[in-house]
């Protein structure tokens, strides 16, 4: 199968984090179970340089490079696509970081349906479901997950006290319902 992995951050290994590493060991895997696997995720400029791992193991690997500022960033997917704006009142804030991303990765893949032709998509993590939507209807997707974002959100209120704690439960009811 061709198998196009979308994910909101560049899967590396060694290091790099939980997510990083899961989504790097999945894409490896299914290129030695035979699979032809295109990755494409955003990548930060210290970032850039590992790109190089996943196409070591054979996954094709395109990236978006993100600016350096998160409030650059942030700014131009706005101007970029005023709709982005909105997603901040009724989406949590990892869903609006998300969408931020889809700004620069659609293009990326859209022209992997349109070029590449996957059998199916896998995007990675909760947080990045919603990109599946934009895509064709008729091509499946799959989602896998690394961590529960309302859980992770309510683990760290269970941690806090006073306001941080109010805010990040309010985060974790409304990352649930989204």
């Amino acid at each position: 199968m061709r198998v196009l992995h979308l994910t909101p951050e560049l899967p590396y290994e060694p290091g790099g984090g939980g997510g990083r590493g899961r989504e790097f060991f999945l894409c490896r895997r299914l290129v030695e179970l035979g699979h032809d696997v295109l990755n494409i995720s955003p990548v930060l400029p210290d970032e850039a340089h590992w790109a190089q791992a996943l196409r070591d193991v054979g996954v094709e690997n395109w990236i978006a490079r993100r600016p350096a500022s998160h409030l650059r960033e942030t700014v131009g997917a706005i101007r970029s696509e005023p709709q982005v704006l909105g997603t901040a009142v009724v989406a949590p804030v990892r869903a609006l970081e998300m969408r931020v991303f889809w700004v620069r990765l659609r293009r990326l893949a859209e022209r992997a349906v349109a070029q590449w032709r996957p059998d199916v998509v896998v995007v990675g993590h909760d947080m990045a479901a919603a990109w599946a939507r934009s895509l064709p209807p008729t091509l499946p997707a799959v989602l896998t997950l690394h961590n529960l974002t309302w859980h992770w959100y309510l683990s760290r209120a269970r941690r806090r006290q006073g306001a941080a704690a109010v805010v990040l439960r309010a985060e974790a009811a409304r990352y649930r319902r989204y």
